[in-house]
């Protein structure tokens, strides 16, 4: 039995897809691909889409492709925005389980080989990343606390996270999740309607139609802040979406995390208010959203608003 084992041909690990969605990034988007194609995961296929590009953009793609079969391209003939060129590339897909990378990230090598094999089980895999300047960690101090865990067997520590835990205080970013490519074709994807916070309301669907998700306690994306392109995060549109996101799931959250979502949506409104009466009004809406409960919640997500630039 023993030497039949050894006789029988490994089995095939899963395809995975990344989704890569660009705009007028030419000189970003290289490194991002670069750091998917060094998986040490390698059965995988990248899609990179091309969302409507004025720049360099397309011939990247082409000499991607060239140099690598697993490259290809998808072009929007005009822009649509990040949630809907994702969208193309779910429905593109060939593989049972997608990725997503924004063009300005990178992925640390061992970020699939750590998630794959926990994605048949939980709706979404995630995992921390980190602010990042050229390839020096900045911006997050390396503790213990987020540090790579190893349980008693070696393998990677991971945290299961419910409906309730996202709601009050995990984020995921596009660029740290794994799913099922078949359950995110069933809730249809990205929610295309939403101006921004896209990817949260992606994932309380994924988390109520599924279950539970679940992280690796390792950092292995790096996000890069300090390239001075356009953010949709410093924008108007992101707060305006963040309300309109708010108002389709907010009734469904539970009560604590629904008022704390509310705190912070008036404290980037204070943020952004440029009067001073005006931002006084916001912060005691602020206050108000969190006052039966503890003051130092609201100290917590006041600080987070206030000092985290992402």
């Amino acid at each position: 039995a023993e030497r039949d084992r050894e006789l029988r041909p490994p089995e095939e690990k899963p395809l995975v897809s990344i989704v890569i969605p660009s705009r007028n990034r030419c000189n970003l988007l290289p490194r991002a691909v670069r750091s998917v194609l060094n998986q040490t995961y390698r059965n995988i296929e990248v899609i990179i889409v091309d969302d409507a590009s004025t720049d360099g953009t397309p011939r990247a793609i082409r000499e991607l492709s060239e140099q690598d079969q697993r490259v290809r391209g998808l072009r929007n003939d005009q822009p649509l925005g990040g949630g809907a060129a994702r969208n193309v590339g779910i429905q593109a897909a060939r593989g049972k389980y997608i990725a997503f990378l924004d063009d300005d990230d990178e992925w640390l090598p061992r970020k699939l080989e750590r998630q794959v094999p926990l994605a048949n089980d939980y709706s979404v895999v995630g995992c921390p990343g980190v602010v990042a300047e050229g390839y020096r960690l900045a911006g997050v101090r390396m503790t213990n606390k987020n540090r790579l865990k190893l349980a008693d067997d070696g393998s990677p520590r991971t945290t299961v996270i419910t409906l309730n835990d996202y709601c009050y205080h995990t984020r995921f970013c596009p660029s740290v999740i794994l799913a099922k490519a078949a359950s995110l074709r069933r809730i249809g994807g990205y929610d295309e309607t939403l101006v921004a916070s896209q990817g949260r309301d992606l994932l309380l669907r994924m988390a109520k139609t599924f279950g539970p998700m679940i992280a690796v306690e390792e950092p292995l994306v790096l996000h890069y802040v300090t390239h001075g392109k356009h953010r949709i995060t410093d924008s108007p549109a992101h707060l305006e979406g963040g309300w309109r996101e708010f108002q389709k799931n907010g009734p469904d959250m539970p009560t604590g995390a629904r008022r704390l979502r509310k705190c912070a949506l008036c404290l980037k409104e204070y943020k952004r208010a440029k009067g001073g009466k005006e931002r006084i009004a916001w912060f005691f809406r602020a206050l108000a959203c969190v006052s039966p409960l503890s003051p130092l919640r609201f100290a917590r997500v006041f600080a987070i608003q206030l000092l985290v630039s992402r």
